[in-house]
């Protein structure tokens, strides 16, 4: 005879819910109250889950939270400079097809190179690109940090550090923190680059696995032609081009001195068409608006600037 087996229990196991810093749930509240966003809208900015922010807030979070808090931390870091860029910048053709060309980096989680002349608007798109994008991380580099120490440093100072100890080396922090984020790295004015910074910025591609977009002037072609194993790397080159001048004249008048709409005649226009073009534009603007008092129309003071400014080229009647 079979003596009946005890009856199974089954012993549910509590789910380990991980805290999130109180301060930064508020700080996340508060954003998500000001700006009307749901958890889904949020969670689309920062580059995460609609379910993790919900969860974080009713405090049952279940991931990581170090990864969780670190990325909403680079958020709220840089949303100073996103909310300026969206208020002071204006979109064109030129931002467009900037646009375009870092999406599909980021899709191909490549590396990815474009270039026109000084003065095109690249850095503008590049910030209008950001603006949008907040998991983007963009550095833009000058003559004095255009080496692979500057590199690492103007990096760290995109995020949010106050992970880092100082016991780990800048550089491997950086790697650790980007592994597997698949976040789109901008690099403007990367015709600066020294060698040792191109090659360090290539391995910390290889390393992290991040898409990397190297934006600048058409001689960064020539600087990746010189080391062959990086010019076979590169997944996508396009040289980004502007629409009509027409159109960027208008709205550089409307921004920097609208008095002047109507008034400049053609001159506006021969400006942003020589060298400089945008930049060199808004440099006159800016200029004939300060001494436009002395001169009896704006024409004159915009003809009076451009001899003030260095120009190689004439304003013709």
């Amino acid at each position: 005879m079979n003596t009946p087996s005890a009856p199974q229990t089954t012993t549910l196991i509590e789910p380990e819910y991980k805290p999130i810093r109180p301060d930064l749930l508020d700080q996340v509240r508060a954003f998500k109250s000001n700006h009307k966003l749901s958890d889904e809208k949020f969670a689309k900015l920062v580059g995460i889950s609609g379910s993790q922010i919900n969860r974080a807030l009713n405090g049952k979070f279940e991931g990581t939270p170090e990864t969780f808090e670190s990325k909403i931390e680079d958020f709220f870091k840089a949303e100073p400079s996103r909310r300026a860029a969206r208020e002071e910048l204006f979109e064109n053709e030129f931002s467009r097809a900037m646009k375009g060309f870092l999406d599909t980096v980021r899709r191909t989680e490549d590396i990815g190179i474009a270039y026109s002349d000084a003065g095109k608007g690249k850095t503008s798109g590049v910030r209008l690109y950001v603006a949008d994008s907040p998991t983007s991380i963009s550095i833009e580099l000058s003559k004095w940090n255009a080496g692979s120490d500057g590199l690492a440093r103007l990096i760290f100072n995109q995020i949010d550090a106050r992970r880092w100890r100082g016991n780990t080396a800048r550089g491997d922090f950086l790697v650790e923190r980007f592994t597997g984020s698949r976040r789109l790295l901008i690099i403007d004015n990367a015709h600066r680059m020294t060698s040792g910074a191109r090659q360090w910025i290539f391995d910390f591609h290889d390393a992290t696995g991040c898409p990397l977009a190297l934006i600048g002037n058409p001689e960064i072609l020539d600087a990746i032609r010189e080391n062959d194993q990086q010019f076979s790397r590169v997944g996508l080159r396009r040289e980004i081009k502007g629409a009509a001048p027409a159109e960027d004249v208008r709205k550089l008048i409307a921004i920097h001195w609208p008095e002047a709409d109507g008034h400049l005649g053609h001159h506006a226009t021969t400006v942003i068409k020589n060298q400089g073009h945008l930049r060199a534009l808004k440099k006159q603007l800016l200029l004939a608006r300060d001494i436009a008092p002395k001169f009896a129309t704006p024409a004159e003071a915009f003809e009076a600037a451009h001899t003030q400014l260095i120009r190689d080229y004439s304003l013709t009647k």
